[in-house]
This record gives structure tokens, C-alpha cells and sequence, in this order.
């Protein structure tokens, strides 16, 4: 058989030399090819060893070998990380597309957003991952209550109504006073209250390219009113939600209310035209039954019939 340069020699406790051919230059195939000797300190087992493979290819594996086990190191040769880090409490991930795609909240649906997006925005609900199995614990809310079911005529039901009698739940979410926004230009105010950099023109930002390039910046509560809005934009036809085909099945009033922002987008385009900047769609002037705030933390959220599920999204 016509040896190969590629040829591999391993010795085990038992004295098993195996010769595997990873690659023959001739054959293009692969071979192993396994002596049994009673032990590898025995003489005569050397003997043998040259006798079946000659000494050239003794030799020429000992030339090989020889190399690659000085090479050998404890530490990574090919870590793409900088040594030492291992040492260190850092966390390296991996996008599965080039760069996140969305880090708007109402359209992120990739896990290669939410390092992002969970770190920036802070939900109502989240879950204890340190807790076996997982438990949903509240994180802007206070706490996480029940719902209250209730009837075609608004009339309360137990909490253990079957669901074919439950028209609406009816989710009243409390939120912890004292959560403020990060700061940010958008907040900034003067002495008399008004907000610096609004409204504002393509003159106000030329030359700016990031928050810095702004000398003020403020903040303010978080407050109910702010996650009606979210819940709102899901809704904008400017706005691509994957989740809004699901969550207007359930919440009320939301697929009417879709609806009525559309007509209101076509109107603008159709009256604007498609090379001129189409003018704010605010979505404070138009609201539905499904979502509201009863005070400045508190949202009342109400979901048609019995679904328990509702509140793990």
C-alpha cells in the first residue's frame, strides 16, 4: 500500500499501535489499520512494530509527531478572544445575522435584538430565570394581579367562571412610581417648561450625530400613559409589528382601531404623495376600549373571553 506523509501513529496503554492513513496519495481514500502487541514496553513488540511497518515509516511518523507534540499547549491557540479574558466575567454572543435588525421594541422579534432590547426597555413582567421552573415576577408593575372576569353585560364574574361565560378580562396593572427615563436630549426643558429641541426642522440637526452633539438633556417618570402608547403604536401601519395580527385578535377594540389609523395613513399619502415627507401620525388622537390608562400608574387592559395566557407576552 502506498504510504502517505498525512499517516498518524497511536499508541495505547495496552500496547495497541494503530496506523490510520488519513489520506493516501494515490487512493484518495481512508484506511486504518490496527496491530495488536502484548505490550508496549516489550522489546520483541518493537521489533514487531518495525518488522510490519518498516522502519522508513517509523521514522517518518516520528518526524511528523515530533512537531505537532512540541506545538502542544495548555492554553487556546485558536481562541478568537483575547487571553486572559477567560479569567474575566465577560459574556461573548453571536449574531446569527449581520447586525440587529430592529431595536424598536414594537417590531424586535430575534433573539439577536433582545441583549438590546431588554437591557434598554423595562416590560411590565418578566421572568426569575434563577427559579426552577421560571416565574413571572413583575418589573415595571408592582405586582402581578389576577384578572377580573367579566359578562356580556358587565357584570363580575368569579375568578372560576367557565371561559364560554367570561366576555372580557379585564386587567387593572399598577405601576411603581419613581421609574424615570434614561436622560435624553428629547426631555430637555428651559426655565419656562418648554421643551428646547422640539418642535424641530433638518436646520436644527445638521451637524449632529449623536446624543452628545446636543449641550441639554432631561428625563421624567415612566407613567401609565407611555405604555398605552406602545401598546398603540403596535397598531400604526408605519410601524412593522410582527405581533399585532396576534394581540389584535385578543385585546379590544385593537383590530378597529388598526383600521382606523390606516385609512388615516392613505388619506395622508394620497393627499401628500409618495415623495413628500408624510406628516406625524399621532396616535394620542384616536384611542379604543382595549387599552387606557385610569391615572398616571395605572393601565387597564381588556382582553376578550377567558385567556390566561395573556399575560406572559
Amino acid at each position: 500500500m502506498p504510504f502517505s506523509i498525512y499517516n498518524c501513529l497511536f499508541f495505547s496503554i495496552e500496547g495497541t499501535i494503530a496506523c490510520r492513513h488519513i489520506r493516501s496519495l494515490w487512493h484518495g481514500r481512508i484506511r486504518t489499520k490496527v496491530i495488536r502487541l502484548p505490550g508496549l514496553s516489550d522489546i520483541q513488540g518493537w521489533q514487531h512494530v518495525s518488522q510490519r511497518l518498516g522502519w522508513l515509516r517509523v521514522l517518518v511518523c516520528a518526524a511528523v509527531l515530533l512537531p505537532v507534540l512540541a506545538a502542544c499547549s495548555p492554553k487556546p491557540v485558536n481562541s478568537p478572544y483575547a487571553r486572559g479574558h477567560e479569567q474575566e466575567n465577560i459574556l461573548y454572543t453571536a449574531f446569527s445575522q449581520r447586525s440587529p435588525k430592529y431595536l424598536d421594541p414594537a417590531s424586535s422579534y430575534s433573539t439577536d435584538e433582545t441583549p438590546f432590547t431588554y437591557s434598554i426597555y423595562e416590560p411590565l413582567y418578566g421572568y426569575h430565570y434563577l427559579k426552577r421552573p421560571y416565574e413571572l415576577v413583575p418589573r415595571a408593575a408592582s405586582s402581578i394581579d389576577a384578572p377580573r372576569y367579566l359578562d356580556a353585560d358587565g357584570n363580575t364574574l368569579p375568578d372560576d367562571a367557565p371561559g364560554e361565560e367570561v366576555a372580557i378580562s379585564e386587567y387593572d396593572i399598577a405601576i411603581q412610581p419613581g421609574i424615570e427615563f434614561q436622560p435624553h436630549p428629547a426631555f430637555a426643558k428651559d426655565s419656562d417648561d418648554a421643551h428646547r429641541y422640539w418642535p424641530m426642522d433638518r436646520s436644527d440637526i445638521e451637524g449632529r450625530f449623536s446624543m452628545s452633539d446636543f449641550a441639554h438633556t432631561g428625563s421624567r417618570e415612566l407613567t401609565a400613559h407611555d405604555y398605552v402608547y406602545a401598546l398603540k403604536r403596535l397598531a400604526s401601519p408605519r410601524v412593522v409589528s410582527p405581533i399585532f395580527g396576534l394581540l389584535s385578535g385578543h385585546i379590544e377594540g385593537m383590530q378597529e382601531y388598526g383600521q382606523r389609523l390606516r385609512e388615516q395613513d392613505e388619506k395622508a399619502r394620497s393627499e401628500q404623495g409618495s415623495n413628500i415627507r408624510l406628516p406625524w401620525l399621532d396616535l394620542r388622537k384616536e384611542n379604543f376600549s382595549g387599552v387606557q390608562a385610569l391615572d398616571d400608574h395605572t393601565i387597564r387592559i381588556r382582553v376578550q373571553g377567558k385567556y390566561p395566557q395573556f399575560k406572559y407576552w
